[in-house]
């Protein structure tokens, strides 16, 4: 997280999970420990978790004034429940402007919005997983009133991101990992792309902007 930061990237993607004491905490798999003896962290209090483990307390007091995307999905204890808590927190901790929730679950996100006005919303998804093909679901996203379509690099071509933007949702790329896929997908025009290596998607985002 800290080296994402200190290399210019403005938004931190996590997966969210909460402790056996109801911790909120950021880890891309939920598992921590060596190979023979792996723990689930849902299965530990946060007093006994790896210092390699960062809370959203924490995120939140480092990030500043960085976008957070949080990802509920993977959570033991029920997407739905962790978003809310995630909204919860996000309003009396001051930083719900600055929150995205994500989600493969269009039901789900628009439950979010009927929580909150203030949140972003981004549907997770494949090409060929729409359900009526992209225009149809664009239309749907306006009409639930979620924000982005996160589609794989591979899956955008410059027309598909031209009619997500006529429905003004914004177009987001995830797994573009080298440089010609990253200048590819920031050509057609995406508004995000999400990714592991924050140095290759600044310096090309310096070049396009």
């Amino acid at each position: 997280m800290t080296t994402a930061l200190r290399l210019g990237a403005d938004g931190i993607w996590c997966r969210v999970w909460s402790t056996k004491d109801g911790v909120a905490v950021l880890h891309p798999t939920g598992r921590v420990g060596g190979a023979l003896r792996r723990r689930t962290l849902t299965d530990l209090a946060a007093v006994d978790l790896p210092s390699t483990v960062v809370t959203l307390d924490s995120l939140v007091s480092h990030a500043h004034q960085t976008t957070l995307i949080l990802d509920p999905t993977g959570t033991a204890v029920g997407e739905a429940s962790t978003g809310e808590s995630l909204l919860h927190e996000a309003r009396a901790a001051g930083f719900i402007d600055r929150l995205w929730l994500v989600s493969h679950d269009v039901d789900q996100l628009i439950a979010w919005r009927h929580q909150s006005a203030a949140v972003r919303l981004a549907h997770v998804s494949r090409l060929n997983s729409l359900d009526g093909g992209s225009e149809r679901h664009a239309n749907r996203l306006r009409t639930a009133n979620i924000d982005a379509l996160c589609l794989p690099a591979a899956d955008w071509n410059a027309g598909q991101v031209t009619m997500l933007h006529r429905f003004r949702r914004e177009a987001w790329a995830t797994g573009a990992q080298h440089e010609r896929v990253i200048h590819h997908v920031l050509d057609m025009g995406v508004d995000a792309v999400c990714g592991g290596f924050v140095d290759r998607m600044v310096d090309a985002a310096t070049i396009i902007g």
